[in-house]
């Protein structure tokens, strides 16, 4: 029997959880994506719509587009009276914390701003020290400095809920010249102390139509310019899985199995965390472990084995030996 999908949850936390999602956010859900979000099949999500159609206190919009279903709540007219705990908030203070550090100094202040004025809404509004006590720190290696990308960052934002085509010129750093890309940035990514856009590549002319996605880092762009087209809100379809539970950023070639053996405290690092959707590990009398996942991107793969150095042996695919091999014998020239 296959496991129960949402085992901590249950009907009446789902039905409270899909009800605010719908009414906080205004935004049409796909069936397809409450059922992703809420974490529960398909039918569950159908019952709870009709729960919440049949309470009377709400309006449910239903239809049907490109083969998808879509629910959006209508409007309210009487706007919730909405209530923050002192813990609630805290949580917010403590995810500030952990991110702002990728932030330009412009953008960094808003959200401070931001996160106090939810102050308002506490019971008690002497509570707001102990709301706004520092919970969290970040440690940072190697800093991106985004205090140059401001204005850039604000750009993708606001495209990003406008559905604005944009024309960027991207500098890869495995090309000489930047290169243009038309596209409709959709979401801000922050992976390994870095941002990334990720959105649809367009036609350049004419009605956009969507071609295939993208991820460029926001360091690499050199120039983003709006254009006056937009993408109809019906063709801005969902993007794929960032990682589609394979482990690397980039999705270079198609899935591949990667086998590799670690000892001491890489052994221990890559046995508390998790790898790729389907990974496995094997432990030996020794106290090292083989890890078997899978991976998309074969330069992510390589750099990651050469970070753990003697700690790490590469053991399939046979292609990539050869190439960490080749990386580990020109380092090593660097030393003669």
């Amino acid at each position: 029997m296959p496991p129960k999908r949402n085992p901590e949850g249950n009907p009446t936390r789902n039905a409270v959880n899909l009800f605010s999602l719908l009414v906080f956010s205004g935004r049409a859900y796909s069936l397809k994506r409450l059922s992703e979000i809420l974490d529960c099949s398909r039918q569950t999500v159908l019952r709870l719509i009709e729960q919440i159609d049949m309470s009377g206190r709400v309006a449910v919009r239903k239809w049907k587009e490109d083969g998808q279903s879509y629910y959006q709540i209508q409007t309210v007219p009487n706007r919730p009276k909405v209530v923050l705990s002192e813990d609630e908030i805290a949580q917010l203070v403590l995810c500030k914390e952990w991110m702002q550090h990728l932030l330009p100094t412009g953008i960094r202040q808003k959200l401070e701003q931001t996160v106090e004025k939810t102050a308002v809404l506490l019971e008690d509004y002497e509570d707001r020290a102990g709301a706004f006590q520092p919970l969290g720190q970040c440690a940072v290696k190697g800093k991106i400095d985004y205090s140059a990308y401001e204005k850039i960052l604000e750009r993708l934002i606001a495209s990003i809920r406008s559905r604005q085509v944009l024309e960027v010129l991207y500098q890869s750093p495995r090309r000489q010249e930047a290169k243009k890309h038309v596209l409709v940035p959709v979401h801000l990514v922050a992976f390994h102390e870095s941002l990334y856009i990720r959105g649809w590549l367009v036609t350049e002319r004419g009605h956009p139509e969507v071609t295939k996605d993208i991820t460029l880092a926001i360091h690499r762009l050199v120039c983003v310019q709006p254009t006056r087209r937009i993408l109809p809100e019906k063709a801005l379809s969902e993007l794929p899985p960032l990682e589609g539970g394979h482990f690397g950023l980039s999705r270079q070639t198609m899935p591949f199995e990667v086998r590799a053996q670690f000892y001491g405290g890489g052994a221990s690092y890559v046995r508390e965390r998790q790898w790729s959707k389907d990974d496995r590990l094997e432990d030996a009398a020794d106290g090292s472990v083989t890890l078997n996942f899978s991976a998309q991107s074969e330069l992510e793969v390589i750099k990651w084995i050469l970070g753990f150095g003697a700690d790490a042996k590469l053991l399939a695919p046979e292609s990539l030996r050869q190439r960490v091999k080749d990386e580990l014998q020109q380092a090593l020239s660097f030393y003669d």
